[in-house]
């Protein structure tokens, strides 16, 4: 058992010798640490004091709590002259995690992995969520190891997948592998989004080796200083996500041709399921209607004669606290990245139709006849809506008949809702 000696902090300082080896093997991940595995007889970590089943909670004045295994070899192999580390022993502890994968997280991938690919390579579709508990797999660099997960979040299937570094490096080039041909190429933002592999003969050992690295002879220039870059033609690897536990109802956002009509009936056909959330009617100016968009108090707002309507996160937050129905938010979809923000996630139904005649066409329930031009309009708008916030919207309704379109939000948002919630996490390591 661990003595109190054994956990007390220490400020190390090694001064690096010509090679500027450290001498030092390490363990651990962002899921339980930074740890000394080895230290090689008389490298400058020996003479420094530093011993095995040192926990290394930071570098060089940097924090090494919570990165992953690749995070922490990134910054570790930024070797200087003198080098100073904040360390604790816990040999105990490394002694019973040493077989545990170090990293814990998950990831939304940008891109589809699909086609001829390695045994040990996984598999994967764009949109979809993996986990991920390795980092640095068998300590090579650029190699991760992922899990694909059921509809219950149940991992199933692990494979290795490129590093988001490395991914994200092979974007900037604009290198990709055909995934018919397997040729590299410089290819299109939708090209490079496709399809990225390790080479055939770069094989990863079966072995599930947890140690993250050797820094006893070798020094690093695999990590550039790389950000996430933006949809239009930048980089768009892997997003850290996390799993939201909430129980309430989620918020329901209906977009496209005839959506109010669809709303309206919703609250009659299905009266237990759905409400419409309530508006608040305010007499000022719309200098304080932006003001108010801004503090977060309001979601949305229009004008109403010569007041403003407006919807606020207070009515939406109790409406899904508090009723056991779906709240049916009547707000534009731009609104749906300020709801994000606040946590609040509604399920985006998008109403397509086939054609300006199809919306013509709808008959049932007294709906008010619509003009060519009028069905045009809705017709050219919802196009646009779906190319435009595609990223918001949860799933699409085949446009039918208005009674057709009810059964069918009702069916997709019970799906919706028993949906695991996957989100942005708002600060990754």
């Amino acid at each position: 058992m661990e003595n109190t000696p054994k956990l007390t902090l220490r400020y190390v300082t090694l001064h690096m010798d010509k090679s500027k080896n450290l001498g030092i093997k390490l363990f651990g991940g962002n899921k339980v640490g930074i740890y000394v595995h080895d230290v090689a007889p008389g490298s400058p970590s020996d003479h420094a004091g530093i011993r095995k089943g040192d926990q290394i909670l930071e570098y060089n004045g940097v924090d090494l709590s919570g990165v992953t295994a690749e995070q922490a070899a990134n910054e570790i192999s930024k070797l200087t002259d003198t080098v100073t580390m904040l360390v604790q022993n816990k040999l105990h502890t490394l002694k019973q995690i040493k077989d545990e994968p170090g990293d814990s997280f998950y990831i939304r991938v940008g891109f589809d992995r699909i086609g001829e690919l390695n045994e040990d390579d996984l598999r994967f579709v764009k949109d979809e969520v993996l986990y991920v508990d390795n980092t640095v797999f068998n300590g090579t660099f650029g190699l991760w190891r992922a899990w694909k997960l059921d509809a219950m979040g149940h991992r199933k299937e692990c494979g290795i997948i490129p590093s988001q570094m490395k991914v994200e490096e092979e974007l900037r080039s604009g290198e990709v592998v055909d995934c018919d041909t397997g040729t590299a190429r410089r290819g299109s933002t939708s090209a490079r989004r496709s399809f990225f592999r390790r080479k055939k003969n770069q094989r990863s050992s079966s072995r599930d080796s947890t140690e993250i690295a050797s820094f006893s002879n070798t020094q690093l220039s695999f990590f550039p200083d790389l950000g996430l870059l933006n949809d239009d033609g930048g980089a768009l690897s892997y997003q850290r996500v996390e799993l939201l536990d909430s129980p309430i109802r989620r918020p329901v956002l209906i977009i496209g041709p005839l959506s109010e009509c669809l709303m309206d009936r919703l609250t009659i056909d299905f009266s237990n399921l759905f409400k419409l959330c309530e508006v608040t009617a305010m007499d000022c100016s719309q200098e304080a209607m932006e003001e108010g968009l801004k503090e977060n108090i309001f979601v949305d707002y229009r004008r109403r004669g010569n007041k403003f309507e407006c919807t606020t996160v207070e009515a939406i937050s109790n409406a899904c606290k508090n009723d056991r129905r779906h709240c049916i938010l009547d707000v534009s979809i731009s609104a749906v990245e300020r709801l994000q923000r606040l946590q609040i996630y509604p399920i985006v139904l998008l109403l397509r139709f086939k054609s300006a005649k199809q919306i013509r066409d709808i008959r049932d329930f007294g709906t008010d006849k619509i003009s060519a031009k009028a069905a045009k309009e809705m017709y050219e708008r919802a196009m646009k809506l779906e190319t435009d916030y595609k990223q918001y919207i949860s799933a699409v309704i085949p446009g039918v008949s208005i009674k057709h379109m009810c059964t069918q939000i009702k069916d997709a948002v019970d799906k919706e809702q028993d949906k695991l919630l996957w989100v942005p996490v708002s600060s990754a390591a």
